[in-house]
């Protein structure tokens, strides 16, 4: 009947469970539904690592995918890609860097209440 993402956001502040909760009433008056179904799962860590992984080689990786790439924004290292056309994907990348572009302000209370320092690269 319906086709819904989650944003990270709103997993990350309420969680799966509240998330379903709020959304079941505008699905629910659309029609007879049943417990909703997952079709993918996107994992995610955050983490401060003291070792530059821009210095990492392909042969760092210990990995069944054919294709491992490494990406820079604007000559900074953003990260790694591994397996991009696999069942499997991991993107590795710089957190921080990103939240310059996407806006995700709502992680930093989250990281800092976690320990981080804001000098440090997630």
């Amino acid at each position: 009947m319906a086709y819904v993402q989650f944003s990270s956001e709103l997993l990350t502040l309420v969680g799966l469970d509240e998330a379903i909760r709020l959304l079941q009433p505008i699905i629910h008056s659309l029609g007879k539904t049943s417990w909703p179904s997952v079709s993918r799962i996107d994992l995610c860590v955050d983490f401060v690592c003291p070792i530059q992984m821009d210095n990492w080689t392909h042969e760092t990786w210990v990995i069944r995918a054919r294709n491992i790439n490494h990406h820079y924004v604007n000559g900074q290292f953003s990260g790694w890609s591994i397996g991009q056309r696999g069942s499997i994907i991991v993107r590795l990348h710089n957190k921080t860097l990103e939240l310059k572009k996407s806006k995700k302000e709502y992680l930093k209370p989250i990281w800092l209440s976690a320990g981080w320092e804001e000098k440090e690269t997630i």
